[in-house]
């Protein structure tokens, strides 16, 4: 689970030194989604992961490379989500954050039941604010912080 949370931190900000130049063009718009999630309230949080989600499901690369930051857009999403006490959202993003997570340890290897398993137990909202916290030197995002 460690490597998933590392190739997730690194596919969303950006770090892979990997890419080819379509990559780094989608990479240049996936920082700055993240500058408009960490900086905005709750709804212009919502609109950058909403962006982010839709440029990823887009991408043109493997499945494997696409979950990742699949998995983790939503999981960001599910907390946001839930944070502002809207639990329609949040039940559909967890859905879909443990469909991604679920499917990168499937192409990683992992077999079905045990990738379920890992995707059911998963504590998405504790990684969030874990790697969120890290990212902005312990604040989070601004709509998380108290006003």
């Amino acid at each position: 689970m460690r490597s998933v949370a590392i190739l997730a931190l690194i596919a969303f900000v950006g770090c892979n030194a990997k890419r080819n130049e379509a990559t780094n063009d989608s990479t240049k718009q996936e920082d700055q989604f993240a500058k408009a999630y960490f900086a905005g309230e709750a709804n212009q949080a919502r609109h950058s992961l909403l962006e982010l989600i839709q440029s990823l499901e887009k991408a043109k690369v493997s499945l494997l490379d696409q979950a990742d930051p699949l998995a983790f857009a939503y999981a960001r999403w599910y907390v946001l989500e839930k944070r502002v006490g809207n639990e329609d959202a949040a039940v559909a993003a967890l859905t879909k954050a443990r469909y991604w997570f679920r499917r990168q340890q499937e192409l990683s290897g992992k077999p079905p039941a045990e990738a379920e398993l890992a995707a059911k137990d998963f504590g998405f909202m504790e990684f969030v604010d874990q790697r969120d916290k890290a990212l902005t030197g312990g604040r989070g995002p601004k709509y998380s912080q108290p006003k």
